[in-house]
């Protein structure tokens, strides 16, 4: 696999490897701020209709597609964005997003397509369901976040593969229920571009960091990633 973009602030740096009898031990950034996942189930209920919640949201949303951005201009796809492989590290204002687990990490050229069927079902896009993707399948893995950042809850929520596959495929994502009502409008905008079923209209990471929403998140970068969840 091509080198990670190590220095980007988002990807997690291996820095020494040592090696025994019995194993073999990685020293990698300290990610002491537990996972997105963790942060997200700690969060209650009424949180998810403030005002701070979604700027708190978008600011992680915005590290999330950077990293991918960084990661597609590199050369690879990740294939398994989800709340459990991403990490927070630093505190206060130091405080960063950090990407792991790269098993199905892979390298790509321009047009190249796969047909493997990798990454965690609740988080594959609909082309690799189909077994014909390429790295547009990372957009609608962080699409997915970005939808439980703001409102808790995944937008295709079936429990078996067989049923998530289908509603996957079917697509059009839930934004009626609460607490879309209370979500701007260019919060939602997002979503669904990132969550289009067909991959070749889906904007690309570094179009999406276009996206007014995640500009405005951009701004405010400099305040810690996880305030408010």
């Amino acid at each position: 696999m091509a080198s990670l973009p190590r220095r980007h602030p988002a990807m997690v740096r291996l820095h020494e490897v040592y090696e025994d009898e019995g194993a073999v031990h990685l020293v990698m950034d300290l990610c002491d701020g537990g996972s997105l996942s963790d942060r997200m189930i700690r969060r209650s209920e009424e949180a998810y209709c403030t005002e701070t919640l979604e700027v708190a949201a978008a600011r992680v949303a915005w590290e999330l597609v950077e990293a991918v951005r960084a990661l597609h201009a590199a050369g690879i796809m990740h294939r398994d964005l989800k709340p459990d492989n991403l990490m927070f590290s630093g505190h206060g204002a130091e405080e960063r997003l950090k990407v792991i687990d790269f098993g199905f990490a892979i390298d790509f050229r321009s047009g190249e397509t796969f047909r493997d069927e990798a990454g965690s079902f609740p988080y594959m896009a609909p082309e690799v369901f189909a077994r014909s993707y390429g790295p547009e399948a990372d957009i609608w893995s962080a699409g997915v976040i970005v939808y439980q950042l703001l409102c808790g809850r995944h937008p295709f929520p079936d429990k078996t593969y067989k049923a998530q596959r289908k509603a996957t495929l079917r697509g059009a994502a839930d934004m009626e229920g609460h607490p879309w009502p209370l979500i701007s409008g260019g919060a939602k905008d997002l979503v669904r571009r990132m969550l289009e079923p067909d991959p070749t209209r889906r904007p690309t990471a570094l179009h999406l960091l276009e996206h007014p929403w995640l500009k405005a998140a951009a701004i405010a970068s400099e305040a810690p990633a996880s305030r408010g969840l």
